[in-house]
């Protein structure tokens, strides 16, 4: 989720001309209110304001699909006693979908975004273009290569992600780490569970993801593994193990917490592949 939200941030609301201030931080999103969906919980998002952005991804479009998010927005404000902004993100074939509900004196507006409108196989050339120029990529370029599994292309939705995470490597270390881990982490929130992990197995294996992690070790080593690049590595598998199965039993997170950089290593790669917490817990 922090990785997600540093990803984001203004660029996300600048490449889609919303009106919002900055993502400053993730929330909690297991609402004890809500029935939390397995593998694609709601994203929860402090603004620079004091607001609350409530983010969805959607590949479908149902008529009590707007009552959802409604009940999710309601939770929301109650939970943490503010306002909150309802964005759908709609995938690939969706030109329409509902975006108001009730009305006297309840009414609930969403802002939708059909980003499946977009033309995923244009944007890649653009990137590619860029690259072939030298030029840099910009912040909203940043953008469209998270979010372009989710645009309009005639390619396998695996190919495009993978085809889009080798145009990030191009960025500085830490955005590539941001935007990688933003898209993979997304990953779980529109596609199929079977589908997401494939795309992680193909990019653990083309070591987009492994090779920041190696770099990671390596700074810490040459700190003599200082505490904070420990908090770090702690956080980051803990990130991955809610992004892909939600809460985290108490048994592993204090196995978590006790680890040592090689062990925390391991379980990072371990949660990447894994087809349930029981397959990290019984390793």
């Amino acid at each position: 989720m922090k990785r997600i939200a540093q990803a984001l941030r203004g660029a996300f609301f600048q490449r889609f001309n919303l009106h919002l201030p900055e993502i400053v931080a993730a929330l909690p999103t297991e609402l004890p209110v809500l029935e939390v969906r397995a593998q694609r919980t709601d994203l929860l998002f402090l603004l620079a304001d004091g607001t609350i952005l409530h983010l969805e991804f959607q590949t479908t479009t149902k008529p009590e699909d707007i009552g959802r998010f409604a009940s999710y927005n309601l939770a929301a404000h109650l939970h943490f006693g503010r306002p909150v902004h309802t964005v759908v993100l709609y995938g690939p074939g969706i030109t329409a979908a509902p975006e108001s509900l009730g009305g006297a004196s309840l009414t609930f507006t969403a802002q939708n975004i059909y980003v499946g409108a977009q033309d995923g196989a244009a944007t890649l050339q653009r990137l590619r273009d860029k690259e072939t120029r030298g030029e840099d990529l910009s912040v909203t370029d940043r953008v469209d290569i998270i979010l372009m599994p989710l645009m309009r292309n005639a390619e396998p939705v695996p190919a495009v992600a993978i085809a889009a995470a080798q145009i990030a490597q191009r960025l500085p270390s830490e955005a590539r780490d941001e935007t990688i881990g933003a898209m993979v982490g997304l990953a779980y929130h529109y596609m199929e569970e079977e589908i997401a992990n494939g795309i992680l197995e193909v990019l653990v294996g083309m070591n987009l993801l492994d090779t920041l992690l190696e770099e990671r070790e390596a700074r810490g080593e040459a700190r003599g593994l200082a505490e904070g690049e420990l908090k770090a590595r702690r956080a980051d598998v803990r990130e991955l193990l809610l992004l892909r199965f939600g809460p985290i039993p108490a048994s592993l997170q204090e196995r978590i917490d006790t680890a040592d950089l090689a062990t925390l290593t391991d379980l990072f790669a371990r949660a990447a592949v894994a087809q349930s917490l029981t397959d990290i817990e019984q390793a």
